[in-house]
């Protein structure tokens, strides 16, 4: 009775595979996907195509099985065994992420890899007064492009990027990337300069209209984090798996198999869901949440000491000074889940670690065209308002980082060195006369360099007077009148 009922088993389980095996079907198209029926006949469709859910970009032409979190569960039966009934079966709930670039840092063509470094544009502190600078620029013969630069906390305290504005008519056909379906942003990245990211503030934001003001959507996320888990899954031999770090936030090895840095990159996942309304590093009060319905207009990255808080909140222990972020991709990603038997489960992801390979190898030569287009530099200043065109000479004027730099470089002279204002310009006037060429034009140079400077500051206390506090004090009785009669109050950045 033993040896029939083990022959029972064992011919109950090789018929259960065979029945899941069967289901395995194979397509010519670009990438690997699992995905759940209902239909037993048919339970799973292990394919190199994975169709978007209803209404997702037609810009996704490549997906990819290049993360899965799996979590099982087992469901208690109650069943007493027998020599006729197969063993209690494990089900399974597998989570498959498939990753759209936008933004592809990794390919062999330096076209298209320069075409996504000249998508963004920085936008530093030097708006609001500050003297920080970085640059996102693409890295020859490398598979990524370079974010780095310098964070001052005088005057200001942030670096960041944006793309510019999406050109109608190119991949974003209608001026805006097309993110119905997904579920948030993704970005692989590696963290170059120094071990301290948990020491800076990291933002992704994007916008859902074409304004290029300072509301805009924000999420935080925890790069510390996502980099100790690449590395302890590299180190480990464990790549690939997922961990989840701070909101929400997802960090998991990324292996590519065409770069020969074999140090480990992070991927940072970012939910929708986790992205709020802020105005400058203010949370907007009970902003709307974010809907990408109508499109994303924009995508950028920030660096900042200010957290993300009603109020303006610093961060602690701020580290200052370079940084220099490797990025290899940003996109969209989208999760889906399915639920199986062990049995099931076995011969899908057999069938699916040995196409892996061949469907990342295959699909990389379809991305050379996915990389939107935007507006150059150029086009973007044509487009905009004419008040705004109008404005951008003063603002330039009052918000000179040439101008910043010499008021910072001042004040650590006197603070510091304990110069008096005298002996500073003395002081300019002898480091000036290297590169001008000799002690009179260093002297010159000094002289128009300071008319400058004392006609800016005259002009910018005139404009205070005359326009800036009349125009606060207008705001200040709209406000209050506003408050008055119950209506919702937007803050300013001063308050």
């Amino acid at each position: 009775m033993k040896f029939l009922s083990l022959s029972v088993h064992v011919s109950s389980t090789i018929l259960l595979l065979l029945w899941g095996g069967r289901t395995l079907a194979f397509s010519p198209a670009s990438s690997l996907s699992i995905k759940a029926s209902k239909d037993k006949s048919n339970f799973f469709d292990l394919s190199r195509s994975i169709p978007p859910r209803s209404g997702a970009s037609s810009l996704s032409t490549y997906t990819s099985l290049s993360s899965t979190s799996t979590s099982s569960s087992t469901t208690p039966t109650t069943t007493t065994p027998s020599s006729s009934s197969p063993p209690p079966t494990t089900t399974t709930t597998t989570t498959i992420t498939t990753y759209q670039p936008i933004f592809d840092f990794s390919l062999s063509n330096p076209q298209t890899k320069q075409k996504s470094a000249s998508s963004f544009e920085r936008i530093d502190d030097a708006i609001m007064g500050g003297i920080s600078t970085s640059t996102l620029r693409d890295t020859p013969n490398q598979s990524y492009a370079t974010w780095s630069g310098i964070c001052r906390t005088d005057g200001g305290g942030f670096c960041g990027v944006r793309t510019l504005p999406f050109f109608a008519g190119g991949e974003s056909s209608s001026g805006v990337l097309n993110a119905t379906g997904m579920d948030g942003l993704y970005m692989d990245c590696q963290l170059v300069s120094d071990e301290e990211a948990y020491r800076r503030v990291w933002k992704m934001t994007v916008r859902t209209d074409s304004s290029r003001g300072e509301l805009v959507y924000q999420a935080e996320y925890d790069l510390q984090r996502a980099m100790e888990d690449a590395n302890s899954r590299s180190s480990s031999g464990n790549g690939g798996s997922t961990g989840t770090g701070k909101e929400g936030v997802v960090g998991e090895e990324v292996v590519d198999d065409n770069d020969d840095d074999q140090s480990s990159w992070a991927r940072v996942l970012i939910p929708f869901d986790k992205f709020q309304q802020v105005r400058g590093p203010r949370l907007v009060p009970d902003g709307p949440k974010l809907d990408v319905s109508g499109g994303i207009y924009q995508i950028g990255l920030t660096l900042s000491k200010f957290q993300m808080a009603m109020n303006t909140t610093e961060l602690e222990n701020f580290r200052p000074g370079y940084f220099e972020l490797r990025i290899r991709r940003i996109g969209f990603y989208q999760s889906d889940s399915c639920t199986s038997s062990d049995a099931e489960m076995t011969v899908v992801a057999a069938a699916a670690a040995a196409t892996a390979t061949e469907v990342d190898k295959s699909t990389t030569a379809s991305l050379n065209n996915l990389v939107p287009d935007t507006l150059s530099k150029e086009e973007a200043a044509k487009k905009r308002p004419l008040v705004l065109k109008m404005l951008l000479p003063l603002a330039k004027l009052f918000f000179s980082e040439q101008a910043n730099r010499r008021k910072s470089a001042m004040r650590l002279l006197r603070e510091e060195r304990n110069m008096s204002r005298l002996r500073a310009i003395l002081f300019g006037v002898q480091c000036r006369k290297k590169s001008v060429g000799g002690i009179v034009p260093s002297i010159v140079e000094t002289f128009r360099i300071l008319s400058i400077d004392v006609f800016r500051a005259v002009l910018k206390n005139v404009l205070k007077i005359v326009l800036v506090y009349p125009l606060r004090l207008v705001g200040a009785v709209v406000t209050k009148v506003k408050r008055m009669l119950g209506m919702k109050v937007k803050p300013t950045l001063r308050e």
